[in-house]
């Protein structure tokens, strides 16, 4: 992961290259992880990475190497742009409430929905 990058993406975001090897099981939990880390992170204080972060979370269930090099773009992206932090307005003065049992009853269902593995719930 040398270097840095100047956007999230590249024009080859939305294209799926069918011929690419499917990852190994530790490389898919790896990029599973590390995905999960990066919705966190675009929900909170960094929205620029949303589309690439998005269309990533579609590829959970058999990611391949062609997406960990997507999703390696965009922490190469992080690392280049780690001071520019952004944040809304309203995110900074909005109270935030304890999450009772219904929201984290939402919070487990999106992570099966996304095929995150039990042990991030």
């Amino acid at each position: 992961m040398d270097g840095g990058a100047t956007t999230p993406s590249a024009n080859h975001l939305f294209t799926v290259n069918q011929e690419a090897q499917i990852l190994n099981e530790t490389s898919a939990e790896m990029f599973d992880h590390n995905l999960v880390k990066l919705l966190f992170l675009c929900k909170q204080a960094r929205p620029d990475n949303q589309t690439a972060v998005a269309l990533l979370t579609t590829r959970v269930k058999k990611p391949d190497e062609d997406d960990l090099k997507k999703l390696r773009r965009v922490m190469r992206y992080l690392r280049n742009t780690g001071h520019s932090v952004q944040t809304s307005e309203a995110l900074l003065t909005t109270r935030v409430k304890k999450p009772d049992e219904d929201d984290l009853k939402k919070l487990h269902r999106v992570m099966r929905y996304l095929k995150i593995p039990a042990k991030y719930h």
